[in-house]
């Protein structure tokens, strides 16, 4: 399991340090386990056009909100499902136009980025337009400096934490639609119980 395979691999490296190289290793691992999740159907995939990102307050909520223009190297380019999330750090509030970075994996396990470009006016943003390309996390941390490997792997633990909680919450719901439907039965059968008594 690729759980115990990060586990085994941290144990090994223990006071010896992580370099680069070994964080790049343990965003595979780390790939690998979220695959697993996938699937075993533990843990959903969202459609890229579908990944939230800056701008969002401009009433773009996603990736596919607003595009002008698409160009993929990929025949399902929006509608790749997969594990994805957004670089913060590709936001720059001062610069123009706007080159914001999602990155993540489909369902296959191929590295994917979407470049996301805009150019903002005042409270509007025009010419939205999204380049997708096959990628690695080696080229993505060697293209944006500031994404290190290790702020990579840490992206991808938020994005499994982040699916567990609305797990949690969907569960919540559930058990109090339960909850209510077993009063519903007490009472209806205390009702009934009492309306034959009576005959």
């Amino acid at each position: 399991m690729p759980h115990s395979s990060i586990v085994d691999f941290l144990i090994e490296r223990e006071g010896k340090g992580l370099a680069d190289e070994d964080w790049l290793q343990l965003v595979i691992l780390r790939q690998q386990s979220l695959m697993e999740a996938v699937d075993a159907r533990i843990l959903g995939q969202t459609k890229l056009g579908d990944v939230s990102h800056k701008g969002s307050w401009h009433g773009w909520t996603n990736l596919a909100a607003g595009l002008t223009q698409v160009s993929s190297e990929m025949p399902n380019g929006l509608e790749a499902r997969g594990v994805y999330t957004f670089y913060e750090g590709s936001y720059e509030s001062t610069r123009l136009p706007q080159n914001l970075l999602i990155y993540g994996f489909d369902r296959k396990g191929q590295w994917i980025k979407a470049i996301v470009s805009f150019w903002v006016s005042g409270f509007e943003l025009k010419d939205k337009v999204a380049v997708i390309t096959y990628t690695n996390p080696a080229q993505l941390c060697e293209e944006y400096k500031s994404l290190t490997p290790e702020k990579m792997f840490k992206a991808f633990g938020e994005v499994g934490n982040a699916h567990v909680q609305r797990r949690e919450q969907l569960l919540l719901s559930a058990r109090t639609m339960q909850q209510g439907m077993i009063m519903e039965d007490h009472l209806l059968q205390r009702l009934l119980i009492r309306t034959r008594s009576r005959a």
